[in-house]
């Protein structure tokens, strides 16, 4: 399959599943689609890291939850205490929880969480391969759950390990591909498609089913080879987002503009911290900028084009411990920008989304703000 064999938009694929709008489209679709609105809430990304202290603090704040009063570095007690209610309100609550660590590398578990039976489920498909989500994550959540009363026993299912293969004596996660050296990376779409798929299971809350029944679809993909599984996971799941979410696409084009400039992308997980000179910073997030941060090397050179819509929280001690020279660019200068257009040295056709009439120029602001789009060029003479 071509969109398999192309290592490129796979990585592309991997980076576009951090991305909190499309989470939650798919997640809210599914649950719409599968007739579940009445009886199952989905409640977005917890993304979490822990600060020296071994405090858990949100490191970024889903979009979903612009109607509570949580922010970056809000403690995730204080989180829990708010969402203690809206727990309890539905029969079935989804969550993930995404846990940032080694300053820009995530690893995501999926939860479900049954309030009538005061049941919290967790999903890990990095068991064995990736060690922050038994170490860390899973054992956090369920010590957070029990504290503010929402579970009432120690019973934990724990869902990921298959014990169908085993390497080097160790059963390990759906994530394992059957060699150490190259260890699956699709932690965020395992999440989502566990969840999507438990969705369409059959579970009923007006009656009790058992666990091992009503999962019966991880043991099935436990069975496959893990030379098999990403695969498995491309044509259930990555195809049919590709397809049926745009949102998906527009960042896989982005990313195709690059490549066919011959411009090499790469996840933040692939680049070794400290070794860039320069870094520009052109992401429009908070969060690229501290990337930038953990990328530059000592006494290198951040170049700072990015404008935050929200106030970003920045650490200064490592720019000035480490030396770090930063330069605010916004336009620059125009003559040889303009040369370079007249001899044809740059393509900027590509990066032009859509060209409108000036009697439609309301319209195309309005196209503008559209993430998917780059440029929108007014045309006078139409």
């Amino acid at each position: 399959m071509k969109c398999y064999d192309d290592p490129h938009i796979m990585q592309n694929f991997i980076y576009t599943m951090n991305d909190y709008n499309i989470r939650n489209k798919i997640m809210k679709y599914h649950i719409k689609n599968a007739n579940k609105s009445d009886s199952h809430q989905w409640l977005g990304t917890w993304t979490l890291y822990q600060n020296k202290n071994n405090k858990f603090l949100f490191k970024d704040v889903d979009p979903l939850f612009s109607s509570i009063k949580i922010s970056t570095d809000t403690p995730f007690p204080d989180f829990l205490s708010k969402m203690k209610k809206k727990l309890s309100l539905y029969p079935v609550s989804v969550f993930t929880v995404c846990l940032v660590y080694d300053q820009y590398l995530v690893h995501f578990v999926s939860f479900i969480y049954l309030s009538k039976e005061k049941l919290l489920i967790s999903f890990d498909s990095g068991i064995e391969i990736y060690h922050h989500g038994q170490d860390t994550i899973v054992p956090y959540i369920q010590t957070q759950f029990k504290k503010y009363s929402l579970t009432n026993n120690n019973h934990y299912p724990n869902l990921g390990r298959c014990k169908h293969f085993r390497w080097k004596g160790k059963y390990m996660g759906l994530q394992f591909t059957g060699m150490e050296e190259s260890p699956d990376a699709f932690c965020q779409s395992w999440t989502i498609y566990f969840l999507v798929r438990f969705l369409y299971s059959g579970f009923s809350i007006s009656h009790k089913q058992h666990l091992q029944t009503l999962f019966q679809f991880v043991n099935d993909w436990c069975k496959i080879n893990p030379k098999k599984r990403a695969m498995m996971l491309t044509e259930n799941f990555i195809i049919p987002v590709l397809l049926f979410f745009p949102d998906v696409l527009k960042h896989l084009k982005k990313l195709t503009i690059l490549k066919n400039k011959g411009i090499k992308t790469c996840r933040f997980d692939e680049v070794s911290p400290k070794k860039a000179d320069v870094v520009i910073e052109c992401t429009g997030s908070p969060a690229g900028f501290n990337a930038a941060l953990n990328v530059v090397h000592p006494q290198g050179t951040i170049v700072l084009k990015s404008t935050y819509e929200v106030k970003p929280t920045i650490d200064l001690a490592p720019i000035v411990i480490n030396e770090i020279t930063i330069i605010g660019s916004r336009c620059g200068p125009f003559p040889p920008a303009i040369r370079l257009l007249e001899n044809k040295v740059l393509d900027v056709l590509s990066l032009i989304s859509q060209r409108v009439p000036l009697d439609k120029a309301i319209e195309a602001i309005k196209t503008a703000s559209q993430k998917e789009h780059l440029k929108i060029i007014l045309e006078i003479s139409k």
